[in-house]
């Protein structure tokens, strides 16, 4: 049995040559994180919109990408989801970014 992203399009219903959406905004792996990002840089144009959990496993959508721990985002590593927050360790330290208060 397959597991597949819920949130990617399948590969039987792109059109013939498309490949998946990549940005550099989206995954890129777990040993490229702390490039040449700063915490300042990071959190300054980037926003958590959303958090999901199942299972255990948490997801974040930052910028309308969605995202998991040890993935690349902005050249920052993302080291945790919590609840509110999504934590990434950048060239300079760790940042958070925070879900905004409900009515928003």
């Amino acid at each position: 049995e397959s597991v597949r992203d819920l949130f990617a399009v399948p590969p039987e219903a792109r059109p013939n040559g498309m490949a998946p959406k990549t940005t550099d905004k989206s995954r890129s792996g777990p040993d490229l994180g702390g490039g040449g990002t700063t915490c300042s840089e990071f959190t300054g144009r980037n926003a958590l919109r959303g958090i999901l959990v199942h299972d255990g496993t948490g997801r974040a959508i930052i910028n309308g990408v969605v995202v998991q721990v040890d993935e690349v985002v902005d050249g920052c590593t993302i080291i945790a989801i919590e609840k509110r927050n999504v934590r990434v360790r950048c060239r300079d330290g760790e940042a958070t970014l925070t879900l905004p208060s409900p009515g928003r």
